[in-house]
């Protein structure tokens, strides 16, 4: 990261991303996912930007709740609607993309736009636990699974799992299928983390491209930054205030830099937070404070971030301007 790059004035925060380290990531899940979540707002912002790199990395499936980044995605990918998504537009099955139904009425309904369509339309059926011995009923597993051969014009292609299954399942995942008369046996679930290959399975991957809490052999490669105003000097102090608080994902306690000096917390409200350095700056003001980040000379300890906060604050940052760095180059994504 460059200590010249100066964001948006006009913004309360920005994200800046090294391509170069994001893609080094990216490359090395790839051996263990081939397939890879576009949950973060940011990653369907860089997605067009990227997706050559990602096709060469070895990655051959992506997943998103958003359908227009699936249909705009290369055909070449395997594409799944997951679940949480708005199919009230049915544009996705005229463009291949796979659907994930987590019910026997889903299922149905998709039965029927297959028939209006007059087209045969893949799916896959949300797993949603573990446990097999829920109660039977309209989002049951086995329930879903005894339904579907009845269901005129579509496919069972496998199922899609939010958890990574014990391989004792494997066999119990695949007995469904093929009583099912699935066209297709895949079972498709988060990387473990431990990161080994489970055989049978194919995984997605998420949070490891940017290697959050899964070791130290890859770089986070994002930079969260925010303008921080002073609000009161003193002789041995300074006190700065950031328009980013809880609201914005902000923890209780998380590091900080501003201006290449390593700041306290002093105070977190619901849309502002306050930081204290005991060497006060000279100016000019407003003055970046980077929540990671930072150069090679003065960076923001990430092991002092907890995963689950850093993961909050990455989602909630939907709105804020974020720049591919390449080298010396930096583009200003827009969303």
């Amino acid at each position: 990261m460059h200590s010249k790059f100066t964001p948006d004035r006009f913004s309360r925060c920005w994200i800046r991303i090294d391509r170069d380290s994001l893609m080094s990531n990216i490359v090395q899940v790839a051996q263990s996912a081939s397939i890879i979540d576009l949950g973060l707002p940011m990653l369907r912002q860089l997605w067009p930007y990227i997706e050559e790199d990602i096709l060469r990395a070895g990655i051959n499936g992506l997943a998103s709740t958003d359908t227009e980044t699936l249909i705009s995605a290369d055909e070449s990918f395997e594409r799944i609607l997951k679940p949480g998504s708005s199919q009230s537009d049915k544009g996705y099955a005229r463009a291949g993309i796979v659907p994930v139904m987590s019910s026997v009425s889903e299922c149905l309904s998709l039965s029927n736009l297959a028939q209006s369509l007059d087209q045969r339309l893949p799916f896959l059926i949300h797993v949603r636990s573990s446990e097999s011995d829920s109660p039977s009923g309209d989002w049951n597993l086995e329930s879903i699974c005894e339904k579907v051969p009845s269901l005129p014009m579509i496919d069972l292609a496998g199922f899609y799992l939010r958890f990574t299954p014990a391989a004792r399942l494997i066999g119990y995942f695949r007995r469904l299928l093929h009583n099912s008369e699935a066209i297709a046996r895949k079972i498709i679930c988060p990387l473990a983390s431990e990161s080994e290959k489970i055989e049978g399975i194919t995984c997605y991957s998420l949070w490891e491209n940017l290697a959050i809490a899964v070791g130290a052999t890859t770089c986070f490669p994002v930079e969260i930054g925010c303008w921080a105003y002073p609000v009161r000097t003193g002789s041995d102090f300074q006190i700065f205030q950031a328009d980013i608080g809880r609201l914005h994902g902000l923890p209780e306690k998380f590091p900080v830099l501003i201006g290449n000096q390593k700041a306290e917390i002093e105070r977190i409200a619901d849309d502002f937070c306050e930081f204290i350095i005991r060497s006060p700056l000279a100016g000019p003001f407003p003055e970046k404070a980077l929540l990671t980040g930072g150069s090679a000379l003065s960076a923001v300890e990430m092991s002092e971030w907890k995963p689950e906060a850093l993961q909050n604050l990455l989602l909630h940052l939907s709105d804020c301007p974020i720049y591919l760095q390449q080298n010396s180059r930096i583009i200003e994504i827009m969303p």
